[in-house]
């Protein structure tokens, strides 16, 4: 976590402003997102092409010309549960880059922070997107878990991972013992958040051009493990608790796990083999003729009156580090 982080501040992300997005997937894609790469990265594909194209419809709107944009996406596979939960948080520039005349280097626009509303259309286009991503793998919402390889030591515990039931054990099949405390209500969604169907996108946190130190701890939380030493703790009847970062809304604070299913927990979060966990994109991208003028140590960053700095962006063929 802490030396990917401190790679992306101080050799790929320029000095300008960035902006979280956050998509989390319907329940029943989950299963399928983990297990399935190439689903995944098609799902990725379609999160990321939809929130570019919103930052390029904003920049024609200011008379950009031929406005590219960037993103590091993270993909996390796991959530405070310890369960199995792929969603995509992609760090994006808050702007675009563009060329004023051919032989100068890039300059960079910003480009105002989006609306609710604005969020709102990029959910609904991608949860269209996707639904046209699953039928081309013929796929439908409620095929989890039915595939023929249910013999499969990995699969039988991811399954029951999204499921949030135990793998392993004499309770194997069942949920795990709760700790619960007084129930919370749940709340309205926060601003620049939206919901369609079962996705969900959040897009309210942003990082100031120029402030590393922001911008290096949101690298350290979108690269973050799946747990906390804070947050476990061992019990004298060597079970293990797990302490949720939030409490849900029924007051749940604490799940407590058999030593073998939490084994089981952890096991199914290893991600399939050749699989990554940050893909590059757009002018960071590793294939992006601009990108030696972008990142740092490169040429000099100018921008426009109103700038500030920059960060990635992807396309078809990025190269992809694990």
């Amino acid at each position: 976590m802490n030396r990917a982080a401190a790679h992306l501040v101080d050799h790929v992300l320029p000095e300008v402003g960035g902006r979280q997005w956050v998509l989390t997937m319907p329940y029943a894609l989950r299963f399928q997102l983990a297990w399935d790469i190439a689903l995944r990265r098609a799902v990725h594909a379609v999160f990321r092409r939809e929130v570019y194209r919103y930052l390029q419809r904003q920049a024609r709107f200011l008379d950009v010309k031929g406005p590219r944009c960037g993103s590091v996406t993270f993909i996390q596979s796991f959530a405070s549960a310890l369960n199995l939960n792929v969603h995509v948080h992609m760090l994006v520039l808050d702007g675009v880059f563009t060329k004023v005349e051919p032989d100068q280097p890039p300059t960079f626009v910003p480009i105002a922070p989006p609306r609710t509303s604005d969020v709102q259309d990029v959910v609904d286009a991608i949860a269209a997107k996707v639904e046209r991503v699953l039928r081309r793998h013929g796929l439908i919402d409620d095929d989890i878990g039915d595939d023929s390889d249910s013999d499969d030591a990995q699969r039988l515990m991811m399954e029951a991972s999204v499921s949030g039931r135990i793998a392993l054990g004499r309770r194997a099949g069942r949920r795990p013992r709760m700790l619960r405390g007084p129930p919370r209500h749940p709340g309205a969604l926060p601003n620049r958040c939206a919901r369609h169907g079962g996705f969900n996108l959040h897009a309210g946190v942003s990082v100031a051009a120029r402030d590393r130190e922001a911008l290096q701890r949101l690298c350290r939380y979108v690269g973050r493990p799946p747990l906390s030493y804070d947050r476990l703790r061992l019990r004298d009847d060597g079970a293990v608790e797990v302490r949720l970062k939030r409490p849900w809304s029924d007051g749940t604070h604490t799940m407590v796990f058999s030593g073998v299913a939490f084994i089981a927990r952890l096991a199914a979060l290893i991600p399939p083999r050749r699989t990554h966990r940050i893909v590059y994109g757009g002018v960071l991208a590793t294939h992006s003729a601009w990108r030696t003028e972008i990142v740092p140590g490169g040429s000099d960053l100018p921008t426009l009156p109103d700038g500030g700095g920059c960060w990635w962006e992807a396309r078809t063929g990025s190269r992809t580090t694990s």
